[in-house]
């Protein structure tokens, strides 16, 4: 809990598509983000952490690249966030309006109707943040590795049923 947090921000964004089945993203964002003042925690005190926690203003480029082949119906979906000095964590934007929202790293969603099941059945893969991008290391008094991270390195799987 680094206590009350509020931010505002702006975002664009151009969509191009390139034919039926695929389309290509740029957005430039700047927002509120967190940053940490030193990177070495003296005691192991939750408050001397939170005094390091600063908030601040930060910019962020996002490419987006969506696509459908046709005769398979595979849907993919892959996106990279640059937001230049790696020292900064950017909170998403989950009450936007766009059919997507961006997020730190090169990030990777894959769906794939099985084939002989019709398409109510998918099989469904998301990779998120594949370059662990967005990752602050503090160390501890003790010698302890400490992680601020926004968006974790994480890869999902499973099935869609679809009704």
């Amino acid at each position: 809990n680094v206590g009350n947090y509020g931010s505002t921000g702006v975002a664009t964004a151009v969509t191009q598509n390139l034919g039926d089945h695929v389309s290509v993203t740029a957005m430039y964002g700047a927002t509120g983000a967190l940053t940490v003042t030193g990177q070495e925690l003296v005691s192991n005190s939750p408050d001397e952490l939170r005094s390091m926690i600063r908030q601040g203003r930060r910019q962020s480029a996002t490419t987006r690249v969506a696509a459908t082949i046709p005769h398979s119906g595979t849907h993919l979906i892959a996106s990279y966030q640059w937001s230049g000095d790696r020292r900064w964590l950017t909170p998403g934007n989950l009450y936007s309006t766009q059919s997507f929202r961006p997020m730190p790293g090169l990030n990777l969603y894959i769906r794939q109707p099985i084939p002989g099941l019709g398409k109510r059945v998918e099989a469904t893969a998301d990779l998120r943040n594949m370059l662990a991008s967005g990752y602050l290391p503090l160390s501890t008094a003790g010698g302890q590795s400490l992680l601020l991270v926004q968006n974790p390195r994480s890869i999902r799987g499973g099935l869609s049923f679809i009704f």
